[in-house]
């Protein structure tokens, strides 16, 4: 990753980060960055939901998303932001939905929502909308440190 894309990246982490805060979710982020993922959130039930941050690949192509090395695993989030566009879009989807429509090569999973659904018949954005400020996925049952 360049430097460039590095700070990107932790600027829509930390532009998401705020987004929880507001609505008093307190999200953990990992001392070590060994297993890719950028910040956990805590459950009710005391169990924690991991996420993984996207920003948009390129400036170009704002609904493509790249997530690198990662394995798909239940409460595991990949959480796309797609910056270059007004307004800001979020994609929340479950880490088996995003390497399921994704492409994988070179230890990177790469989601194109512009790119034709497989079933036909429209974009892949189309087929899945129900993941577009899929918030819930995050927020629901997730313990509020405070009340916004």
């Amino acid at each position: 990753m360049s430097p460039e894309q590095q700070l990107l990246h932790q600027r829509v982490k930390l532009w998401l980060f705020e987004q929880l805060l507001r609505d008093g979710i307190v999200p953990y982020t990992p001392v070590s960055r060994g297993d890719g993922v950028d910040a956990a959130v805590r459950c009710e039930d005391g169990t924690y939901r991991d996420l993984i941050v996207c920003p948009s690949h390129d400036e170009h192509f704002p609904l493509a998303f790249r997530a690198a090395g990662f394995e798909p695993r239940p409460r595991l989030l990949v959480a796309c932001v797609a910056w270059a566009v007004e307004p800001v879009q979020v994609w929340v989807f479950p880490s088996q939905d995003f390497a399921r429509y994704g492409v994988a090569g070179n230890d990177v999973v790469t989601l194109d929502l512009e790119s034709p659904a497989p079933e036909g018949g429209g974009k892949l954005k189309q087929t899945l909308s129900r993941y577009r400020n899929a918030w819930r996925l995050v927020t629901e049952n997730a313990v509020r440190a405070f009340l916004p």
